[in-house]
């Protein structure tokens, strides 16, 4: 009688294994799908944002490199997401932006680009 606890027992746990398994997994691709159509649809509105920025510039003007773009339009399709959406983290988010663009526009990541560049020259 014993054995048979054991193996009764023993199947129930491989039974709620392979559950708890399936169901993780399943709850790690919807979640990584979910953030590749966000990332997807941030890229569309960035790249008509950026577009429409450019057609307003003009060739004289200077724009933000299209990654800045990404970055703010993503991030804020993540607060409407988790409905945060305030005048604080609107701020917060405004100021990481800035120092992004800081970043990128700084003696660093000009010295970064154009070392790049001659050692891409063909």
């Amino acid at each position: 009688m014993a054995d048979a606890w054991i193996s009764l027992v023993s199947g129930v746990a491989g039974g709620l294994v392979v559950a708890v398994g399936t169901l993780f997994t399943s709850l790690l691709k919807s979640r990584a799908e979910k953030n590749r159509e966000l990332l997807s649809q941030a890229c569309r509105t960035a790249l008509a944002d950026f577009s429409a920025d450019s057609e307003h510039v003009g060739s004289d003007g200077e724009l933000l490199p299209l990654s800045t773009y990404i970055y703010f339009h993503f991030h804020f399709f993540k607060l409407l997401e988790a409905e945060d959406v305030s005048a604080r983290s609107i701020a917060t988010l405004k100021a990481k932006g800035e120092e992004l663009s800081n970043i990128l526009e700084g003696s660093l990541w000009r010295d970064y680009v154009s070392q790049r560049h001659k050692r891409i020259k063909l």
